[in-house]
């Protein structure tokens, strides 16, 4: 093939690609904000894919941002032009229980930052990604299919399990590390005291966990 017609080509191929690739990340982005009154319940959050850091805060609000974006799953992904306008936040919110998530999930890498009141109690299920929890003094529970949860809490827990099925778990007290209970590719730690009806409960399927006060 003629060396003119092939550069040709392939700077056509290239605009294409680039044109295709703006289009696409000109509605593959949006973020949400809203704000809920706080009146006791447990706050959940359902999250597919994405990173969540959820923070105490001394307000009686659930404040909450969600920055949202087509995944990049694979390298010709623009191609599906995923338009995540229409995304919008899918809350329940019932006299138990303010169930946070997406109207869609499918194809999208969430972004969550949560401020709750300190006493809130706190319920993640996620799929893959990262949670980050600071500050909360009451009961948390995650659910983490693949990734890494941070735990900085002010609680005094009447009972403590950690388990990661494939990977790591760290926890440690007043900056002294406790021992972890460890098998061929797993590890876990568990701990029942008195004086406190908090529990803490973190299950990673793979990946690390860590958690200190």
């Amino acid at each position: 093939m003629n060396k003119a017609i092939l550069a040709s080509l392939t700077m056509s191929v290239a605009l294409l690609l680039s044109v295709c690739s703006m289009d696409a990340n000109a509605s593959s982005e949006v973020t949400l904000v809203d704000e809920f009154n706080y009146q006791g319940q447990q706050v959940v959050l359902d999250m597919d894919v994405g990173r969540a850091e959820l923070i105490a805060s001394d307000d009686e609000q659930v404040r909450v941002e969600v920055s949202v974006k087509a995944s990049d799953t694979n390298w010709l992904s623009f191609w599906s032009n995923k338009d995540v306008t229409t995304v919008t936040l899918a809350v329940v919110d019932s006299s138990d229980k303010l169930v946070l998530k997406l109207s869609e999930q499918d194809d999208l890498n969430q972004d969550w930052r949560i401020y709750l009141p300190r006493h809130a109690k706190l319920k993640v299920d996620a799929g893959v990604g990262e949670v980050i929890v600071d500050g909360l003094s009451a009961s948390i529970d995650i659910d983490l299919g693949v990734g890494r949860t941070e735990i900085k809490h002010q609680a005094q827990y009447g009972e403590m399990t950690l388990k990661s099925g494939v990977g790591e778990v760290s926890i440690s007290e007043n900056g002294k590390a406790l021992a972890v209970d460890r098998n061929l590719v797993s590890q876990s730690f568990h701990k029942q005291q008195s004086g406190s009806d908090e529990q803490l409960y973190v299950s990673v399927g793979v990946g690390e966990i860590s958690v200190n006060n």
